[in-house]
């Protein structure tokens, strides 16, 4: 059965490799809903290609072992990007190519790429770990304490202000 779950689980390596693969391959060739839909796709890709490496390295597979949990980390991870897409309202510092015309196209295309993020630095992470956590297992964490954690949110909120009150300043 372990054995059967392995193969299962590196089966999601080859199909994020393929769905990367066959995006690169159908951007290049003018497909337009692939361009329009590029950045999801292929993180989408990722996500099952390192959750196939990280099963196949560690027999951990966050996708399949923890989906409620997955699921929910893609939720949030859409929550908390659309802060920066507030953000960006302000700064006006990026802005998007080939979105699709219709509202309800464009939204989903927002909330599948935004979907993707966290999942994908998240199993990244743990992926790394597999690869040299064990260098750092018996080190000391680094901790910051109490003072030093409320500086930074308050340096780090200064600065958003500053910087969006430039922004949107004339000056």
């Amino acid at each position: 059965m372990r054995k059967h779950k392995g193969r299962l689980l590196l089966l999601h390596a080859f199909i994020g490799m393929a769905i990367i693969f066959a995006a690169e391959l159908l951007l290049f060739a003018g497909n337009t809903w692939v361009r329009t839909y590029f950045t999801p796709l292929v993180w989408t890709g990722y996500i099952l290609l390192v959750d196939g490496l990280l099963a196949a390295r560690s027999g951990d597979s966050p996708l399949t072992a923890r989906r409620v949990e997955f699921v929910l980390l893609a939720a949030i991870s859409i929550v908390t990007w659309y802060v920066f897409e507030g953000v960006n309202l302000l700064l006006r510092n990026w802005v998007y190519a080939h979105l699709p015309e219709g509202a309800a196209a464009r939204w989903l295309g927002y909330a599948w790429s935004y979907a993707t993020i966290s999942p994908a630095i998240l199993i990244t992470a743990a992926l790394v770990e597999s690869l040299i956590g064990d260098r750092f297992r018996n080190r000391r964490p680094f901790v910051i304490g109490r003072k030093a954690e409320t500086a930074f949110f308050f340096a780090g909120f200064f600065l958003f202000v500053i910087v969006n009150y430039v922004a949107t300043s004339d000056g």
